[in-house]
């Protein structure tokens, strides 16, 4: 999920530490991590005293998942207040290419009301929505070397770190207007959570890992962080929502020099989103423009997406197709930052409680994408696999997830890649 942000932010080096170097990023690493963790923790447990959080009859909340997706739910009495803190290694081997991946992160996420009407009316609800991560890789090869080693025109998982960092990745004010049928979000916005909303992609810490379902191969759109407005407008079972997002921000925290250059990402979403007692139904059509950047052309895509769950939310299907123009590199060095894919996408199913286990889920996902002119220079050809997990939860506060990928590969042959996927958590 991060490993967009990542590799944006990593272009502007004047914020980094001057002094570190290649033989110590993992000591600053290991010390930033648990520096990191428990500033996080010292917040958590301050907020979690809070009056504002409610009914005190509440039981097991510290057992309840929370993603970042929460935040961002259409209804407003299904938006929960919450805070999380998520500790989340991941392991990932490569059996023909003999290689190993490690990575973990650290996820500060919340959603917190500050201000509740009385009644409904032009002035609805209004709170605050966070998400901030620790990344680091934890062994000596990074995801986006792991996936050149291995041959692979998109990178297996989401998680690529090449050095320590710490980010905001989303902090945004979230408010109601017009007897709930409005919503606006406006500070720091993620569209790839914002747009083509799931459960079940765009989370690699929660669900799917691969890069092409847990972010976009295809469309800048997704990695394009950074300060906009929000609006979305559902009076029932259909919606509207658009906004812009500034497409140049590149500083890991909020960057308000950048709004001053006029580039953004130009969004505008329509939607089928019907509300059910029995699961979640989205079907959405996105067309987007971006502008041109200091290293990207001009950039047009459609998002298309769906999601539906049926049996009483036992089952689910769900995929995500986008097709891209422009977004090119202006020089050869900038080729280098044009996502992989012209076009792709993914379509898969899951079953939330396979042989009535509450707490075990297992998806499987079809991926397939077309390399750009400058991926078919380097010898790429089009690529597709399947992504599948079995994920059990083990404790009220950890869950594990075994997780396996076969794709075909740059040398026409299908890589297999099994991996492993620990998730600590505490919510209060």
């Amino acid at each position: 999920m991060f490993s967009h942000l990542f590799h944006r932010l990593s272009k502007n080096r004047t914020w980094r530490h001057p002094t570190v170097q290649a033989t110590d990023r993992s000591v600053l690493g290991r010390s930033k991590y648990f520096s990191v963790f428990i500033v996080m923790l010292v917040c958590a447990t301050g907020f979690s005293n809070m009056p504002v959080f409610g009914d005190e009859d509440e039981k097991d909340r510290g057992s309840q998942e929370y993603s970042l997706d929460d935040t961002f739910d259409p209804e407003p009495d299904e938006v929960p207040e919450f805070i999380l803190l998520k500790l989340a290694p991941h392991f990932q081997a490569a059996l023909r290419a003999r290689e190993v991946t490690s990575n973990s992160e650290v996820d500060f996420i919340g959603h917190q009301k500050f201000y509740r009407p009385r009644n409904r009316g032009i002035l609805g609800e209004g709170g605050l929505a966070w998400w901030i991560f620790h990344s680091e890789t934890v062994g000596k090869v990074p995801t986006s070397e792991f996936a050149r080693r291995a041959g692979l025109l998109w990178k297996p998982n989401d998680g690529d770190a090449p050095e320590p960092e710490v980010a905001v990745g989303m902090i945004t004010w979230r408010q109601r207007l017009f007897n709930n049928r409005v919503v606006a979000f406006v500070g720091k916005n993620y569209p790839g959570i914002l747009y083509a909303q799931s459960d079940y992609s765009g989370d690699d810490r929660t669900t799917f890992i691969s890069s092409i379902i847990a972010g976009d191969q295809v469309g800048h759109y997704f990695e394009t962080i950074g300060l906009g407005v929000n609006v979305r407008y559902q009076p029932g079972d259909w919606f509207v929502q658009g906004g812009l997002t500034d497409a140049q921000a590149m500083n890991p925290f909020l960057d308000f020099n950048s709004l001053k250059k006029g580039k953004f990402l130009w969004s505008f979403e329509v939607g089928y989103n019907p509300k059910r007692d029995d699961g979640t139904t989205n079907v959405t059509v996105m067309p987007y423009t971006i502008d041109q950047t200091g290293s990207l052309t001009r950039e047009k895509g459609l998002v298309l997406s769906f999601t539906h769950e049926f049996g009483a939310r036992a089952y689910a299907v769900f995929g995500r197709y986008v097709f891209r123009q422009g977004g090119k590199g202006l020089t050869e060095q900038d080729r280098g930052d044009e996502q992989p894919l012209i076009q792709g996408g993914f379509a898969g199913f899951a079953l939330n409680r396979p042989f009535g286990a509450e707490t075990h889920q297992i998806a499987a996902a079809f991926m397939y994408g077309r390399p750009t002119d400058f991926k078919k220079s380097q010898g790429f050809n089009t690529q597709y696999g399947v992504e599948a997990f079995w994920k059990i939860k083990l404790t009220s506060w950890l869950y594990i997830m075994a997780d396996l990928q076969f794709i075909r590969n740059k040398d026409d042959k299908l890589e297999f890649m099994p991996g492993l996927l620990f998730n600590a958590f505490k919510v209060w």
